[in-house]
């Protein structure tokens, strides 16, 4: 009799547990989560599509996609703002997985200037099997320009000048980015000139810039990245030498020179000119001397004299104030 009931239970409960585990995952079916935050961004080179991935199947098991599968279709004249204003869907590419990653991206290079397009994006497991699709994201693509710049390198960084390309589209600016591409700057739209500071002189490293701007949909779109080295270095000049004096000593022509106060030099650049000719160098002495001797002058010529200092990192100074002087003529000495 007891074995009679167990068994009449047993058949009692095996419908009910059954309802407790649910109903078997068909085959054809992906248990990973939808592809969400959609993004999409302009840049030089096509529409830029973001997104991210949850991180758990919706089984609870790692969410981690082996490849996505991405659709697009055009946008009616007028609905740009409207992703789900599309008409048919049509594959615009796949991107294979480059295993876990935070972000996910793909650039559609066969967007047309001006265009919209809503895009939509699958996931899919290692069977192939895709998930459901994502919210779709509307963009137009408006082909932005490299940004202009010109690098000065300055001590402990650069100037740098640079323009927008094209006033059509609202700009924002100018990012920049150093080592390691994180932010360094931004360089303001409306302005044509900023300094970049905190980098060492005499250590080379690459900067990246890329413009930024707003679409009139209000959409943020951005160009391809421009390189440069960059080795800062100390740019300014030291301050010219002062009070040079010339005097005739014998056959010769001794200069005599100050370096102003907190200047020192490496070098000290000489130069001489005829009367009415452009001064040009004649020698350099170390940054220390404070006279030069011209052996070289021509008896009877009148030549202008001047001088200039040399910094460590090789900036020359402007000219010294610039002396006259006429050689006597040498006279001869006959024999009795």
């Amino acid at each position: 009799m007891k074995l009679r009931f167990l068994a009449a239970l047993f058949l009692f409960m095996a419908p009910l547990s059954c309802g407790r585990m649910g109903d078997p995952i068909p085959p054809g079916v992906s248990l990973l989560g939808n592809p969400r935050d959609l993004v999409a961004r302009g840049r030089e080179d096509g529409l830029t599509v973001a997104w991210s991935m949850p991180s758990r199947t919706l089984a609870g098991g790692p969410g981690e996609a082996a490849s996505f599968y991405i659709e697009r279709a055009p946008l009616p004249e007028g609905s740009e703002d409207c992703a789900t204003c599309a008409g048919s869907y049509s594959e615009a590419g796949q991107l294979p997985s480059q295993g876990e990653a935070a972000l996910y991206s793909w650039t559609d290079a066969s967007a047309e200037p001006g265009k919209s397009y809503s895009y939509r994006v699958y996931a899919r497991d290692e069977r192939g099997r895709s998930s459901a699709p994502s919210a779709p994201v509307a963009a137009t693509w408006y082909k932005i320009e490299k940004p202009v710049v010109e690098i000065i390198p300055a001590d402990g960084g650069a100037t740098v000048r640079y323009s927008m390309p094209d006033p059509t589209i609202h700009y924002e600016g100018i990012t920049v980015y150093g080592p390691d591409d994180k932010l360094a700057a931004v360089l303001e739209e409306g302005k044509t000139e900023a300094r970049l500071t905190g980098f060492k002189n005499g250590e080379t490293v690459k900067l990246a810039f890329r413009t930024s701007a707003i679409t009139p949909q209000g959409w943020r779109i951005e160009s391809a990245l421009v390189y440069f080295d960059l080795t800062p270095r100390d740019a300014e000049p030291p301050l010219p030498p002062k009070e040079l004096a010339v005097f005739i000593e014998g056959a010769a022509v001794r200069l005599m020179w100050m370096a102003p106060q907190g200047e020192p030099y490496a070098r000290v650049l000489i130069y001489r000119a005829p009367a009415e000719g452009e001064l040009a160098k004649l020698a350099e002495v170390p940054g220390g001397e404070s006279f030069y001797l011209d052996n070289t002058a021509t008896p009877g010529a009148t030549y202008l004299y001047g001088c200039t200092g040399v910094d460590e990192a090789g900036n020359e100074s402007g000219m010294s104030p610039v002396a006259r002087v006429k050689v006597p003529e040498r006279k001869d000495e006959s024999t009795k």
